[in-house]
């Protein structure tokens, strides 16, 4: 077995965290668990104190 390059296999560790993020993403989204964007962004005008 050849050695592994520590390099590469943290490249691979952050793809696949991001494809299952993605996944999850589009899980909520047909299950219904989504909100409009307004509400998101008020939400976080209100969190970080600005205004859009």
């Amino acid at each position: 077995m050849s050695n592994i390059d520590p390099i590469k296999l943290r490249q691979l560790m952050a793809r696949l965290e991001t494809i299952a993020g993605i996944h999850q993403g589009f899980e909520e989204l047909n299950a219904g668990l989504t909100r409009p964007i307004e509400n998101f962004v008020q939400e976080m005008q209100q969190k970080y104190d600005f205004s859009g």
